[in-house]
């Protein structure tokens, strides 16, 4: 039972659900009516399959710093092997591109992509202050452009999605990884990533691509993160922006409810939004930052 507990740890069991839910709102923001159900299946669980593989070798890569620092871990404390780990990683990203070759040549290229810059990530520029979020506001941008390939219509202008999801999570990925700067710094990290997305919606909203539905669920995002952020930018503990940001990720169902409910309606809005309630539901089981 131990080990079935340190591999789902390992997941990141909660945050697949997040993954998820972008492939959804990006297939729904790049059609008009006709979806590939099939094509769109393959999507979601490779992209699940992609981000738990990334999860997973990111604890591989922190296991030596795990062993002194966060000892619980499931690497150090023993509860999977360092082997078992990378053969659940080799296996994960194998499958999530192979899901995405049956899903169509558009969709395996931009895998490769989110593959390569997983390895980039966690081999080259995670240390650093400013390409390691950089990187995975990248990673996660593409993961809706993975679900976009489902679509019906070609990008244009919709590519102001991801680029949203891109400033935020660079945001939130910086809010997490700040060390004992105090909450000034991580109040200049959010609010430059948020003020950029903003500044994408509204491009959105001009364009008469993003509808007033989109609202409804940007509200419910900023509902569900506000008390967490809000002490992540007051707090001088590194633990307590860790969860801040861990609330941010978690809450990512909503802001891609925004997209789909501002591109469709709010039905779509609410079909992506579901995918927050087995990863808040699951949060509360498995750490989401561990």
């Amino acid at each position: 039972m131990k080990t079935i507990y340190g591999y789902l740890r390992l997941l990141r069991v909660p945050r697949a659900f997040t993954a998820m839910a972008d492939a959804v709102a990006g297939c729904l923001i790049a059609s008009s009516s006709s979806v590939d159900g099939t094509a769109l299946l393959f999507l979601v669980l490779s992209s699940a399959a992609i981000y738990s593989g990334g999860c997973v070798l990111n604890d591989i890569c922190d296991r030596n710093e795990d062993a002194t620092e966060r000892p619980e871990r499931p690497i150090p404390s023993g509860a999977v092997s360092a082997n078992g780990a990378v053969t659940l990683m080799l296996a994960l990203l194998s499958i999530g591109l192979y899901l995405a070759f049956l899903a169509g040549a558009g969709s395996l290229v931009v895998a490769l992509l989110i593959v390569a810059l997983v390895l980039v990530y966690n081999f080259l520029s995670r240390a650093n202050a400013v390409l390691g979020p950089l990187s995975m506001g990248i990673m996660r941008a593409l993961n809706l452009v993975l679900g976009m390939t489902a679509g019906a219509v070609s990008f244009d202008e919709r590519l102001l999605f991801p680029a949203t999801t891109l400033f935020i999570v660079i945001s939130i990925t910086a809010l997490g990884r700040v060390r004992h700067k105090g909450s000034s710094a991580r109040k200049g990290f959010i609010v430059a990533g948020w003020c950029a997305a903003a500044i994408a919606i509204f491009t959105l909203r001009e364009l008469g691509i993003i509808g007033a539905g989109a609202f409804v669920f940007l509200a419910l995002y900023g509902l569900y993160t506000g008390v967490n952020l809000d002490e992540a930018l007051h707090s001088a503990s590194s633990r307590v922006a860790a969860r801040g940001a861990a609330a941010l990720v978690i809450g990512i169902p909503l802001l891609d409810a925004s997209y789909a409910a501002g591109a469709q309606d709010l039905s779509s809005g609410l079909s992506v939004a579901l995918f927050f309630v087995p990863a808040y539901a699951l949060s509360k089981i498995f750490p989401a930052t561990a």
